[in-house]
């Protein structure tokens, strides 16, 4: 059975690119929510390996998702990895604070992507350092 990704991301185009090199490439399903409180309303349908949150959503930040998953002990196991245009220090510190086990900046790489999609799946990815 493939594993399966939760993208939280509110720009459809970021959502289809992510979906098509994960499915094409790693063999990784790759859901959709658009906003934190649709990903909170589907994560036991979806029963996601991973989370993928870009940080900047509407309504609940992805910072704010990744605090309630993290306090929630149903959902503490799951990694998750941000993927955000904020290049701001402060922000990736957060992220590293509140559980995020790494951080791709967009536009991102995509064989990054895969290398830590795979990690992340695998159990073998580093705990993120702060910047």
């Amino acid at each position: 059975m493939a594993a399966c990704a939760l993208y939280v991301e509110d720009n459809e185009a970021n959502f289809l690119l992510v979906q098509k090199v994960l499915e094409s490439t790693q063999g990784v399903r790759v859901v959709h929510a658009p906003t934190a409180e649709d990903a909170l309303e589907r994560i036991d349908e979806v029963a996601p390996d991973l989370l993928l949150v870009d940080l900047d959503l509407p309504g609940m930040s992805g910072l704010e998702l990744a605090s309630v998953l993290k306090n929630d002990p149903r959902y503490q196991h799951l990694p998750l990895l941000a993927i955000s245009a904020s290049v701001m220090k402060f922000e990736r510190r957060s992220a590293v604070r509140v559980g995020f086990a790494a951080f791709l900046e967009k536009p991102f790489d995509i064989v990054n992507l895969r290398v830590l999609v795979r990690a992340a799946l695998d159990g073998t990815l580093p705990p993120a350092a702060e910047p």
